[in-house]
C-alpha cells in the first residue's frame, strides 16, 4: 500500500498538479487569450482533483508510515530484551542484530512520516493559489530532501556491505576442492571394499549356478555356503568404509551449496538496495530541485522536481514489487512442494493442490518458513552438530559461518564455548534461525 501510494498516486497528483499550475499561471498572465482566459476555471477545478489525490495519497503513506513506525519500535524493544536475556550465542547474536536493525527501521520512519506529512501539507494548501503551493512546494521539498538523502544512504551502505560481504565469500575455497585428498583417501579403501564385495558376489553366483546343474560335487553345498557367508562380511565392510566417505563428499557439497545461496542472497540483496537507494536518492534529488525551481520563481514551467522524483518513486515501487514476487514465490513453493524443503528426519507435510498455494502465496503477512535458506540452514547446522564430521570439512564450515557474521565474535563467545553450542540442543532452533537469517542479511 505504501509502495503504490508513493510510486503511482503521489507522482500523479505531482503530474496533474503541475499541469494545473502550468494553466492558471498562463490564464492569469496580461495579454492572456480568451482561450487562456477560458482555462483558468478547468485549471482551478483541475488543481482541487490534484489536491484530493495527493492528500490522499501522501496521508495514506504517513499512516502506513506510523503503523511501521509502531511495529518496528515494538520489535526493537522485544529483540533488545531477548538479547539481554541470552546475553550470549546464537539466539543473542539474532535479537541483538534485529533490535538495531529495527531501530533504523523506525528511524527512517520517523523521517518518512515527516516528508508525508510536509506532502500532506503542501497538497492541501495548493488551492489557495501559485504563491502559497510555492511555499508549501519549498517546504516539502526540504523535508522529502532530507528523507530522501537518509534513506538512500543506508540503502547505498547496505549495498556496500552486501558487496564486501559476497566478495569474501568467492575468496572462501570450495570444500569439495579443497579437501579432494580428503575424499580421495576415503573413496579409495570403499572402492577397493566394493570391489571386494562384487567379487565375493560373483562366487555365490558361480556356486548356485553349479548346484543348479543337479549334480552337486563333494563339499559343494558347504563351499556355497561359505561363499555366502563370505559375501555378507564384504558387504557389510564395504558399508562401513563407504559410509564415511558418502558422509564427507554429502558434507562437502552442503558447504558449498550454502555458500552458494549465500552469494546468490547478497547478489540479489545488492541490487534490491542499489535500486532503492537509487530510488531514494532521486526522489530526495526531486524535493531538493524543488526547492531550487522555486528559489528561482519558475515552479509553473519546471516540471523538474516532480519528474525526478516520479522516476525515483517508480525504482522504488519496483523494488518492492521485486521483493513481494520473490516471496510470494517461495511462499507458493513451500505449500506446493513441501518434499522439496522438508529437512531430512523430519514429516513432510501434505503437499497443497496449486489454487490452494496460490491463495498461501497471497498472505502477504506471512514469512516463509521452508525454502532455500531455511533447509541449507538445516544442513549445515546438522553437518556442525554431528560428531563424526571430518575436521577438515567442519572447518570449512566454521570459517562459512564466521564469513556470515555468525562466528564467535558476533555471538559474545569464546571459540570453545561457540563450537560446543552445535551440540547443545536447547540452542538448535536459536542456531537454525541464526543461519538462516545470515544467508540473506
Amino acid at each position: 500500500m505504501d509502495a503504490l501510494g508513493k510510486g503511482v498516486q503521489a507522482p500523479t497528483a505531482a503530474g496533474l498538479g503541475q499541469e494545473a499550475t502550468e494553466q492558471a499561471a498562463s490564464a492569469a498572465k496580461p495579454g492572456a487569450t480568451a482561450a487562456e482566459a477560458a482555462g483558468a476555471s478547468s485549471a482551478s477545478v483541475l488543481k482541487h482533483d490534484a489536491a484530493a489525490v495527493g492528500v490522499s495519497g501522501a496521508s495514506l503513506s504517513t499512516g502506513v508510515e506510523l503503523l511501521a513506525l509502531g511495529a518496528s519500535v515494538a520489535d526493537s524493544l522485544r529483540n533488545l530484551r531477548t538479547s539481554l536475556q541470552k546475553r550470549a550465542g546464537a539466539g543473542f547474536h539474532n535479537a541483538r542484530r534485529k533490535a538495531k536493525v529495527k531501530a533504523a527501521d523506525a528511524a527512517a520512519s520517523v523521517v518518512s512520516t515527516g516528508a508525508n506529512a510536509g506532502a500532506v501539507a503542501k497538497e492541501a494548501v495548493k488551492v489557495e493559489g501559485v504563491a502559497s503551493t510555492a511555499a508549501s512546494a519549498e517546504a516539502s521539498g526540504v523535508l522529502s530532501g532530507v528523507a530522501g538523502v537518509a534513506k538512500s544512504m543506508r540503502a547505498f551502505r547496505k549495498a556496500g556491505m552486501a558487496i564486501h560481504k559476497r566478495r569474501q565469500l568467492k575468496k572462501l575455497p570450495d570444500a569439495e576442492t579443497a579437501h579432494a585428498g580428503l575424499l580421495t583417501g576415503l573413496k579409495a579403501p570403499a572402492d577397493a571394499e566394493e570391489q571386494r564385495a562384487i567379487a565375493a558376489y560373483d562366487q555365490v553366483a558361480a556356486l548356485e549356478r553349479e548346484l543348479a546343474q543337479g549334480s552337486p560335487r563333494e563339499g559343494l553345498q558347504d563351499a556355497f555356503h561359505a561363499a555366502v557367508r563370505a559375501y555378507e562380511a564384504a558387504v557389510e565392510r564395504e558399508v562401513q568404509v563407504k559410509l564415511p566417505y558418502l558422509q564427507a563428499l554429502d558434507d562437502a557439497r552442503t558447504v558449498d551449496a550454502t555458500k552458494k545461496l549465500a552469494k546468490k542472497k547478497q547478489a540479489s540483496k545488492i541490487f534490491k538496495e542499489g535500486t532503492g537507494g537509487l530510488g531514494e536518492g532521486l526522489k530526495g534529488a526531486g524535493g531538493i530541485a524543488t526547492v531550487a525551481i522555486v528559489a528561482t520563481g519558475a515552479l509553473a514551467s519546471n516540471p523538474a522536481g516532480w519528474i525526478v522524483a516520479a522516476v525515483g518513486a517508480g525504482l522504488v515501487l519496483a523494488t518492492a514489487g521485486y521483493k513481494g514476487v520473490r516471496s510470494g514465490i517461495g511462499r507458493f513453493n513451500e505449500a506446493h512442494h513441501p518434499e522439496r524443503y522438508t529437512p531430512h528426519g523430519e514429516e513432510v507435510p501434505e503437499a497443497k493442490p496449486t489454487w490452494e498455494s496460490l491463495k498461501h502465496a497471497m498472505k502477504v503477512w506471512k514469512k516463509v518458513s521452508r525454502y532455500k535458506r531455511q533447509l541449507a540452514a538445516h544442513k549445515l547446522y546438522a553437518m556442525l552438530s554431528r560428531p563424526d564430521t571430518q575436521p577438515e570439512l567442519r572447518r570449512s564450515a566454521e570459517d562459512l559461518l564466521v564469513l556470515l557474521k555468525a562466528g564467535p565474535d558476533d555471538h559474545g563467545q569464546s571459540p570453545a564455548q561457540w563450537r560446543a553450542s552445535f551440540t547443545d540442543p536447547d540452542k538448535k532452533a536459536d542456531w537454525i534461525k541464526e543461519i538462516t537469517d545470515q544467508l540473506g542479511s
